[in-house]
């Protein structure tokens, strides 16, 4: 079985003086020569599907011997998945307006043939 180790990376502090982090697993794989992946979820903050998907892998690889490392960072924004109104994530739409912030782009008639 492949061995796993957690660890964390500040990526910023709160206004309260605490760290603000992101956590980390990699899992270690048995041979140095095969290829090694990264696989992050939660950039959008409200887009969680990312997250389950990464607990559902880690959990099948629990009794597997894989070869390649495998880094997971499931939570890449911590911010954005924490900011709330109630039961709805602000960490995609702007409450204000409704526009999806990740959909935002700058100019809409730009020309994607030329």
């Amino acid at each position: 079985m492949s061995k796993v180790i957690r660890s964390n990376i500040q990526v910023g502090e709160l206004a309260t003086g605490q760290a603000l982090s992101i956590p980390l697993y990699d899992i270690q794989g048995s041979d140095n020569a095969a290829p090694s992946v990264y696989i992050q979820a939660n950039v959008h903050g409200a887009e969680v599907q990312g997250n389950a998907v990464i607990y559902q892998l880690m959990t099948l690889l629990e009794g597997y011997d894989v070869l390649g490392d495998i880094k997971l960072a499931p939570l890449a924004n911590p911010l954005g998945i924490n900011q709330k109104s109630g039961e709805f994530t602000l960490g995609r739409f702007d409450p204000i307006t409704g526009v999806n912030w990740n959909r935002e782009y700058f100019d809409h008639n730009i020309d994607l043939t030329a």
